[in-house]
Parts: structure tokens; C-alpha cells; sequence
């Protein structure tokens, strides 16, 4: 669920009124940046836990991870893991480190053989045990037929 235009609009006018200091299009730009992490009610939780923070500027940082979104179900949301080298790209999917990679020779098949393995052969005889429980089966069957 995403936060409408109207609900911005007024969490900015809320938190505006709280923070003279913060002009009003610079929270709805704030609140639209965060507006894919959380329900509406998370993202003006996060909002006035930055709001009350008297050290902070401008509420730019409220799309980023912090203590301002503790108790809120972004919290519990693992942040994406980037590459090392290319922060701005996932880790796995890194676009920069697909195209600098080298693609394998065209003749790395050549020499390599497949093959299947063959399965172990089944017994054609029976087993010793086998054939005693046939026999005694036998006995029994025999035993209970003249009863």
C-alpha cells in the first residue's frame, strides 16, 4: 500500500506545523522519495521520529534506514545487499560487473565428455534368505490348509 497524494499532502502540512523550519514541498518530496517502503502510517511514524529530531535540517533522510523507522514494519525489511565494488547495483545483478566480465572461450567443450553412469545390475538369482522365506511361507500355508 502506497501513501496518496492527499495523505502526503497533509502529513506535510502536520509535520510543518511541528517543524517551522522544514518548507512544506521539501517534506511532500521527502514523503513521495519513502513513499515504496511502508503503509502510510509507517512512513508519518518514521516522519515525526525525524521531526523530532531538532538537530536535522531538512527530512531528506527519511528514505534511508535509520532509528527513525524503529517499531514500523520497514524496520523488519532487510535492506538489499549491493556489490562491493558498485554500491548502487544489487549484489548478483550488478550490471557494470556483467559487462567487464570476460565470456568463457569458444571452445571450453572441446576434450569434455559427458557420460552417464551405468546403474548396478540386478541380482537374477534369489538370495539364500529369499528362497528360506518362500519355504517357510510354504510350510505355514500348508499347515493352516489342513486345519
Amino acid at each position: 500500500m502506497t501513501i496518496t497524494k492527499a495523505e502526503a499532502q497533509a502529513l506535510a502540512t502536520f509535520v510543518a506545523r511541528c517543524r517551522d523550519d522544514w518548507d512544506h514541498p521539501g517534506i511532500v518530496a521527502a514523503i513521495a522519495k519513502a513513499s515504496h517502503l511502508g503503509a502510510p502510517a509507517a512512513i508519518g511514524a518514521a516522519l515525526c521520529r525525524l521531526a523530532e529530531n531538532r538537530e536535522l535540517r531538512t527530512p531528506a533522510m527519511l528514505a534511508e534506514p535509520g532509528t527513525h523507522w524503529a517499531g514500523t514494519t520497514v524496520a523488519k525489511v532487510a535492506p538489499p545487499v549491493t556489490c562491493p565494488d558498485h554500491p548502487d547495483e544489487k549484489a548478483g545483478a550488478c550490471r557494470v560487473c556483467e559487462s567487464a566480465a570476460t565470456p568463457p572461450p569458444e571452445n571450453w567443450r572441446d576434450g569434455l565428455t559427458l557420460t552417464r553412469r551405468d546403474r548396478p545390475k540386478a541380482r537374477t538369482e534369489p538370495t539364500p534368505d529369499r528362497t528360506r522365506i518362500k519355504q517357510i511361507r510354504a510350510a505355514l500355508d500348508a499347515e493352516e490348509a489342513q486345519k
